[in-house]
């Protein structure tokens, strides 16, 4: 398979960050850092997923204003 390079300053790619839309951010967003995992939730995972609801349902949790 055949690689090709290309070199683009930082400060480029920066800027074309700044001047897309939030839905196309958001996109970029979710293709570069979000992956996906199917695999059955181990017994340490269930366990931190029923704390964190738990501390949801009681408020004991800090909002965060992701996306406002």
């Amino acid at each position: 398979m055949r690689t090709d390079t290309v070199s683009i300053p930082l400060e480029v790619i920066v800027e074309l960050l700044k001047n897309l839309n939030e839905e196309a951010k958001e996109k970029i967003f979710e293709e570069v850092f979000l992956e996906t995992d199917t695999s059955p939730l181990t017994e340490e995972e269930k366990k931190l997923l029923e704390t964190a609801e738990k501390e949801l349902r009681e408020g004991e949790t800090i909002p965060w204003g992701y996306g406002k």
